[in-house]
This record gives structure tokens, C-alpha cells and sequence, in this order.
């Protein structure tokens, strides 16, 4: 209801976005069986995912989750929309402040930041990773940097590929600001703080040369 709900705010305020496929692939035994559990994992909830041994890359693989109906958007449009929303239906937006606190005071919930204290009858805390010392959620977190270049290239995918191997790798497409079509490549992930961004970016790029030798760097 998450996906439909996105899609009907995309198409109303006219955010771009495309309909495509989605594919986790696998070059690797490794990759495979992970591909196998994820698709029994999305059949089991219910997702009218197939295997397939054919896809639209332009190298082999041993095999894919293809999942149809899915859609791509450019997440800045989005979020430039949804402030635009916010601000006509009253709300205001804050940036730069950050949260130190958050506590129930009687039927009332205060918000501390470094320079003001909010109160609130509710409060929602939606910030992808944890901010609160509850659960120490943060103690179990991962945090992970990776990495992604645009590319101009002959071949330009139709959907959405992400691997399933050790080596994840994404490939999808992006439209530049003049209406090109850009081959976006991803991946190297590791745990931030943690080995060399340079090597790994070199890493993707190395891997970007090898499969798509007739391509040309634009922008990382």
C-alpha cells in the first residue's frame, strides 16, 4: 500500500517517475542461492515473482528474481515535491536542527533540539536509522557507504538490476538534466568508517570498464 500510495502521489503532482521490472540476479553459486531464498522469500509474502535465466544484461548469469510492475523515480524530485505539500497544507520544515531528546512530559511530548524545545500532542521519528537511546537499535546498526557513477553507454537498461553476488552490483538507468540517457551503476558497499573508498571505487569503475568497455565516464 506503501508502493501505491508513492505511485498515486507521483502521478498527481506530476514527480517523474517510470513504470519498470525488477530484477536480483547472480553470476555466482553464492549469488544464486541467495537469489533462490529471496525468491521464495517473495513468493512466501505473496509477490508475483518468477525465476528466470534470461534477462536484458548484456553479460551471463546464472539466473534472476524478476518481480514486474515496479517503478523508478529520482528521489530529490520527490522530496522536493513532498516539501512543497507539507508547506501548503500549514507544516514547516526545519533543517539543520537536530534532535537530542525526545520525552513524554504528562499527555504532552517535548522535542528538545540544541536551540529550542518543541511540544507536541505526537511525535513521529522517522529518521531511517536511530536517534533515541531505545532498544540500543543503535548498537545493533550497520551503517554501509557505497558508490555510483552515470555513464553515457550504448546499452541502457529497461529495468531494475541489483546482484544477489558477494560483489553487489546495481544497474539501472538515469535521465540527465538534457534528456539523456545515462547507464547509473552501483556498489562496493562496505561498513562506513571501515576500508579504502578510493580502492572501492576503483573497484566499480574497474568492473564498470570490463562489462561495458564502450562506455564513458560522466560523473561519480
Amino acid at each position: 500500500e506503501g508502493q501505491a500510495w508513492l505511485r498515486r502521489y507521483c502521478v498527481d503532482h506530476e514527480v517523474e517517475h517510470r513504470a519498470a521490472h525488477a530484477t536480483s540476479y547472480a553470476t555466482t553459486r553464492t549469488g544464486e542461492l541467495r537469489a533462490r531464498a529471496e525468491l521464495k522469500a517473495a513468493q512466501v509474502a505473496g509477490l508475483d515473482a518468477t525465476w528466470t535465466t534470461e534477462t536484458e544484461l548484456p553479460f551471463e548469469v546464472r539466473g534472476a528474481v524478476r518481480l514486474e510492475d515496479q517503478f523508478q523515480l529520482h528521489a530529490m524530485a520527490l522530496v522536493s515535491s513532498l516539501v512543497t505539500s507539507l508547506e501548503a497544507e500549514g507544516g514547516r520544515l526545519f533543517e539543520g536542527s537536530r534532535v537530542e531528546s525526545v520525552d513524554r512530559e504528562g499527555d504532552r511530548v517535548e522535542v528538545r533540539t540544541g536551540s529550542a524545545k518543541i511540544s507536541a500532542g505526537t511525535v513521529v521519528v522517522a529518521t531511517n536509522q536511530p536517534i533515541l537511546d531505545r532498544g540500543a537499535f543503535f548498537a545493533r546498526l550497520k551503517p554501509q557507504r557505497s558508490y555510483a557513477a552515470s555513464l553515457s553507454s550504448p546499452w541502457v537498461p529497461e529495468g531494475m538490476h541489483l546482484s544477489t553476488d558477494l560483489q553487489v552490483r546495481s544497474l539501472r538507468s538515469v535521465r540527465t538534466a538534457d534528456g539523456e540517457e545515462q547507464l547509473l551503476i552501483g556498489g562496493s558497499g562496505h561498513t562506513t568508517g571501515r576500508g579504502k573508498p578510493a580502492r572501492r571505487l576503483d573497484q566499480l569503475l574497474g568492473w564498470a570498464r570490463e562489462e561495458f568497455p564502450d562506455s564513458e565516464l560522466r560523473r561519480v
